[in-house]
């Protein structure tokens, strides 16, 4: 079967209230995904061009949830500049 689904910001799509991940690459595009009904194991995306099948695999959502991707890395905080003004110079004294 042919289905199109749109690709989720944790790069995952939903496919017959199973969860497969996807390139992160595709993430809040739709895509072309084929599968097979009788065996929910694996799905297949289109991807590129000329379009080329990828085979994705459903994820466990406790794995998934543990993924860090780009968009969710928590800020560098730069304590120096924070602290110390940031230029390099010590603090003055009292």
């Amino acid at each position: 079967m042919c289905d199109t689904r749109k690709v989720k910001k944790d790069a995952t799509i939903a496919l017959n209230k199973q969860v497969y991940e996807v390139p992160q690459a595709l993430i809040g595009r739709s895509i072309t995904v084929r599968y097979d009904p009788d065996d929910p194991s694996k799905a297949f995306v289109k991807v590129g061009e000329p379009p080329s099948l990828v085979t994705v695999y459903q994820v466990r959502p406790v794995d998934n949830a543990r993924i860090i991707r780009r968009q969710n890395a928590p800020p560098q905080i730069d304590y120096a500049a924070l602290y110390g003004g940031g230029d390099g110079q010590p603090l003055p004294s009292s």
